[in-house]
């Protein structure tokens, strides 16, 4: 039920049923993992700056699937953004080197491409003001894919940074 209402586009009941499945399959980490996405995604698109956003259990849950299974780069990634979008940096920044580290012994990500790491990983350091370790990953990102727009822009705009 779950994942039809989630297909049909009835997310809130889709949350409903996927919020059970989590509860009755504690000791499955795609489940966990799966809730605590759909939620955060969800929750994200409705969030303005007079509705609070209180991502507490999304993130107990991502945590959750983490311990029950940390060789999943994706976990790692889906949590190093929820922390960016939280702004806590060094929390997004362990994330997304944990997820670098998992893709050296295990298959990644497909729909998260190496660069794109990268660049997360830029952007998480470069908000703690590591301008220079940022660049480096930007050149990085964009030695891994020349034609990235993302790196480039990013690497520009860190290039700038230098000239002020």
């Amino acid at each position: 039920l779950a994942e039809m209402t989630e297909a049909i586009g009835r997310d809130q009941e889709a949350m409903i049923y996927d919020k059970h499945l989590t509860e009755l399959k504690r000791g499955d980490a795609l489940t966990q993992e799966h809730y605590a996405w759909f939620k955060l995604s969800h929750e994200w698109n409705v969030m303005t700056p007079f509705a609070g956003f209180d991502g507490t259990e999304a993130e107990a849950l991502l945590k959750r699937s983490i311990e029950l299974a940390d060789t999943v780069d994706r976990r790692r990634i889906r949590l190093g953004e929820y922390y960016y979008k939280v702004r806590r940096y060094p929390e997004s920044e362990q994330n997304f080197r944990r997820a670098l580290t998992i893709r050296q012994t295990h298959p990644s990500d497909p729909s998260v491409s190496q660069d794109a790491l990268l660049v997360r990983l830029a952007r998480s350091v470069y908000r703690q003001g590591q301008l220079g370790e940022a660049k480096a990953y930007a050149a990085q990102a964009l030695l891994e894919n020349p034609v990235s727009e993302e790196a480039k822009e990013f690497l520009d705009y860190l290039l700038s940074k230098d000239s002020r």
